[in-house]
């Protein structure tokens, strides 16, 4: 089977699988008068699952697969032990792992609901690159941009989809995007996806269709999809609708973030500058309230770490600090804020 056979298979095979869709493939071939032949490939569709309007015609220029694979940046985003050379240290590794351990013990894992949950407004589509958590709740949700160019309709979503999907990538996200508001949802949130590196155990992340040359980062539609997804990721894991950080391999402040803020840890990566993080954070946020709810989780979270740094080894000397039996009071009093609905 030639490549063109094999590319066409693919594509087709990715839209077979969203259930109750009647596909017609045609095939359009253009001649530009000297001798050079483009063929186009349109897939005929009746609807779009997990969409609000139907999409009838979803057309993929062959090329786009193959420039998609040839400027998304790397394959190497599933490793979550990046190599020296990228000058990431023993302890920041080292960090990493212990701060996954850290929520692991502290926090509850999602529930396994993500391939019958789906999100409004995105088309489910699961992708073979993804690995288990073993029960790390996400803290962090990541802007990306594929480095490859934004074409109306499905047919950029789609090509990144597809390059998600073929092993040989080692590289996979939570969502896909483009500027116009088409969104695939492509690794259930209780999973890893491969995108940044020894960040991926604790983070959710977005690949915005983007080549880094555009003048924004997004059109208003596509703003508009990107924070209802990040919505209601927020509801279902308490990440908070706000900016955060990270120190190295480790996140300082919960929140949202950009590829570059992890440096070699992610992989090097400079997304999504020149694109700023802060309007694009004010914009997705647009000064939203912290849910109560998510400020006792981190008052609680807080007040453990502290117990831990300051008092775990005080009671094996039997010695009963003042600031432990305060720390322990504040933990009861959160535990039962927790277990109220918030207001």
């Amino acid at each position: 089977m030639n490549t063109k056979t094999n590319w066409v298979a693919t594509i087709a095979a990715i839209l077979l699988a969203i259930s109750g869709l009647t596909i017609a493939i045609t095939k359009d071939t253009t001649d530009d008068g000297q001798g050079h032949k483009k063929e186009t490939y349109s897939f005929h569709v009746n609807e779009a699952k997990g969409d609000s309007a139907p999409t009838k015609e979803v057309s993929v220029p062959q090329p786009i697969v193959q420039q998609t694979a040839a400027s998304t940046q790397d394959k190497n985003l599933r490793d979550e032990t990046p190599p020296l050379a990228q000058k990431v240290t023993p302890d920041d590794l080292t960090a990493a792992q212990d701060y996954t351990k850290e929520v692991q013990a502290t926090q509850p894992a999602l529930p396994t609901a993500g391939a019958s949950a789906g999100f409004i407004g995105c088309r489910t589509q699961f992708v073979r690159n993804q690995s288990s958590r073993h029960g790390t709740r996400p803290q962090l949700q990541v802007l990306h941009y594929t480095v490859s160019p934004n074409v109306l309709g499905w047919a950029d979503v789609n090509s990144v989809v597809a390059l998600f999907d073929r092993t040989a990538s080692q590289a996979s996200s939570t969502f896909v995007v483009d500027a116009e508001g088409n969104c695939a949802y492509i690794v259930p949130i209780e999973n890893k996806a491969w995108t940044q590196a020894a960040a991926n155990p604790y983070s959710v992340s977005y690949e915005i269709i983007n080549s880094g040359k555009e003048l924004t980062l997004m059109q208003p539609a596509g703003y508009a999809k990107l924070r209802s997804v990040m919505l209601q990721v927020s509801a279902r894991t308490g990440i908070p609708m706000r900016a955060g950080s990270v120190n190295g391999c480790v996140p300082r402040v919960t929140g949202i973030v950009q590829h570059y803020d992890f440096g070699y840890c992610g992989g090097g990566h400079f997304d999504i500058k020149p694109f700023s993080k802060a309007a694009t954070i004010s914009v997705l946020t647009k000064s939203q309230p912290v849910p109560k709810q998510v400020k006792w989780l981190n008052h609680r979270k807080a007040v453990h770490f502290q117990y831990r740094r300051k008092c775990k080894h005080a009671y094996q000397r039997k010695v009963r600090p003042a600031t432990c039996a305060r720390l322990r009071s504040d933990a009861r009093k959160l535990d039962k804020l927790l277990k109220r609905r918030p207001s």
